[in-house]
């Protein structure tokens, strides 16, 4: 049977709310995102937030589309697209259990694509668990280009040390260069704008968040992104060698990260590490961190090929 594709419905919302959250999977699991997950698609109930979504919708400016696979009017399949900056995050893809490998995953994916074009987004960005094999085979055959896989480090809810290293607020040019070392590393083009893979996935811990860097003024050798959680959720540094830091320098910049994640109430501080990085993972190691995930960053570009 041939689903139909549509924006998500008033009427619809209660069995999206279920089907998608019925997806939330074993990477969000282990990364404390089950929650923020849950309240951030539970609030679409609202009425006041429904009718604002609804009117920046019919004025093209939504920032967010929900999209439901239905057959005969029940849902069985969901997506939801962020419209991000220059970016499409393509989040919630999900299909009935009793509906998959029917080419629905698909039919979602591209209609997600087809609203980051529209919505003249340079590029569509997703993040899947590596274990997720049909998933990746998915992405590959739509045509998503893959980064390394990235091993999600916890580092303890208690308070570091203080190191003999100077931290400080980074720079628009010190951001610049992390993007620029980020793309060396992946060894192709990389979404202009990031500074690191994973960022989007932790933008919606909706707490504050900014960069640090370390080493020389406008030419550190780290800068790391950090957001914190909301109360109790979890929070995210997302550190990047620009110039070869020293393990003093890694241990202090994610010391200061940690410091102020806890400040702000995050409980559950998580750290990717992309591909092989033997030297921050000997760092977290030191500072009482544990492996607990590992996921892809996908990207692919919207213009013509």
């Amino acid at each position: 049977m041939a689903s139909n594709i549509h924006e998500l419905r008033r009427r619809e919302l209660d069995d999206f709310l279920t089907l998608a959250l019925s997806n939330v999977g074993d990477l969000e699991d282990r990364l404390g995102l089950r929650d923020r997950a849950e309240r951030q698609l539970r609030s679409l109930s609202r009425p006041g937030l429904w009718v604002l979504l609804g009117l920046l919708h019919a004025l093209g400016r939504s920032p967010v589309r929900l999209l439901v696979a239905d057959e005969r009017g029940t849902p069985v399949g969901t997506t939801v697209t962020l419209l991000l900056g220059p970016w499409a995050y393509v989040a919630a893809v999900g299909v009935r259990e009793d509906r998959r490998k029917q080419g629905i995953a698909q039919a979602l994916v591209r209609h997600a694509e087809e609203i980051g074009r529209k919505a003249r987004k340079t590029w569509l960005v997703l993040e899947v668990d590596s274990e997720n094999e049909p998933a990746r085979r998915l992405y590959a055959k739509l045509g998503w280009s893959a980064g390394p896989i990235v091993r999600w480090w916890e580092l303890p809810s208690t308070p570091p040390g203080n190191r003999e290293v100077s931290v400080r607020v980074a720079g628009r040019k010190e951001r610049a260069m992390a993007h620029a070392a980020m793309a060396g590393r992946l060894g192709r083009e990389f979404p202009r704008g990031l500074v690191h893979p994973c960022e989007l996935i932790c933008r919606g811990a909706g707490g504050p968040h900014g960069t640090l860097a370390a080493g020389p003024t406008g030419s550190p050798s780290l800068v790391l992104r950090y957001w914190a959680g909301r109360e109790g959720e979890s929070g995210f540094l997302l550190p990047v060698s620009t110039a070869g830091p020293s393990e003093g320098e890694t241990g202090a910049v994610l010391d200061a990260g940690r410091a102020g994640l806890l400040r702000s109430g995050s409980r559950g501080i998580f750290v990717p590490v992309v591909g092989d990085d033997s030297q921050l993972e000997a760092v977290l190691r030191a500072s009482g961190g544990s492996p607990k995930a590992s996921s892809e960053f996908r990207w692919k570009s919207t213009a013509p090929t």
